[in-house]
């Protein structure tokens, strides 16, 4: 502000200072409204993440639709739909154990592309000669049709589809514990890659779940996603330039908080966490293994395999990989 015309030094000094004053609370204000807000906002996204939250966000399966053109024998696959009455729906792929039961009953969360098609592996007939065995499509259409501009709605779009996927396999368990030929005591879940944090985390708030098994995936959520966008160097459709990775990644960890599987990992104990991965796998590095594998409590195990990223067409691999799964759930008395 100018000097006013024969205003003199100490006037001029006494409103200099009386603004000063003014500095001090104002910015303190400021911090002090930031921080709240910033505390509010996290308590409001916790919230969302706790058990209470997504088990409301579920709501109670209400039909079950069945969606294949004729009723299969019943150790065949078949799909159907599920129906929560909070609107949620839940496409699923499923394939019945030979003989009356009760089965045990294992979810199976398998890569992003995969989905509901992961029942059809032949590892898995095999396994579902003694186990029903379900898997779901995840809520994430709108990943295919990212482009330009759409970047900016996606943190929304990805955070509520993370919640209704976690909500959604609760919704299975719903499904599976209302099977009389499911021995619900013996309800399993198992996440391979994309599906690992949806086991952990649907395994660490829903006690129904008997055991948890991850096979290659990892914690710390934003890392992984920023490793995977620097090796691809693109999302979706559109290119990513490498120095945004990390940005991107530490974006899509503030969207999805507090769904980080390290946070729920501790919560499986007393029941049995079985994590499994690739020792030279280029997509869930080492370290990000440990790190979910050192967050969960005993009882738990770790097994490494020499391989990279597990794929779709790895037959060998993943037949391999069943019957060490196989074993260890025999070894928990869950098959």
């Amino acid at each position: 502000m100018p000097d006013r015309p024969g205003e003199g030094f100490a006037a001029r000094k006494g409103r200099e200072m009386t603004r000063r004053r003014w500095y001090a609370p104002l910015g303190l204000g400021i911090l002090i409204l930031l921080g709240v807000g910033t505390l509010l906002s996290r308590q409001y996204l916790e919230g969302q993440g706790s058990p209470a939250s997504l088990f409301a966000r579920k709501g109670h399966l209400a039909t079950v639709m069945p969606l294949s053109p004729a009723t299969p024998p019943s150790h065949e696959a078949s799909d159907l739909l599920l129906a929560s009455s909070t609107g949620l729906t839940v496409r699923c792929r499923i394939r019945g154990a030979h003989g009356p039961g009760p089965h045990p009953g294992i979810i199976l969360l398998d890569g992003i592309k995969q989905g509901r098609r992961v029942v059809d592996y032949p590892a898995i007939a095999e396994i579902a000669q003694n186990a029903l065995v379900i898997s779901m499509d995840y809520p994430l259409e709108w990943v295919e049709r990212l482009t330009g501009w759409e970047l900016f709605h996606a943190a929304f779009s990805l955070r509520a589809s993370a919640l209704d996927a976690v909500s959604a396999v609760l919704l299975m368990l719903d499904y599976l514990e209302a099977r009389p030929d499911v021995d619900t005591k013996r309800m399993i879940l198992v996440g391979t890659s994309f599906g690992a944090p949806l086991a952990v985390i649907a395994g660490g708030i829903d006690p129904r779940a008997a055991a948890v098994a991850v096979l290659y995936g990892g914690g710390n959520l934003g890392e992984l996603i920023a490793h995977n966008l620097r090796k691809s160097g693109r999302l979706g459709r559109v290119p990513i330039p490498r120095m945004g990775a990390g940005l991107i990644g530490w974006a899509a960890a503030v969207a999805i908080f507090p769904l980080e599987p390290n946070r729920y990992a501790p919560l499986i104990t007393p029941r049995p966490f079985l994590v499994m991965s690739g020792a030279d796998d280029e997509l869930i590095p080492r370290e990000r293994v440990l790190a979910l594998h050192q967050a969960a409590r005993p009882p738990k195990d770790l097994f490494w395999v020499q391989s990279k990223h597990l794929r779709p067409k790895q037959e060998e691999l993943i037949r391999s990989l069943s019957k060490r799964l196989t074993e260890w759930l025999v070894e928990q008395h869950l098959l």
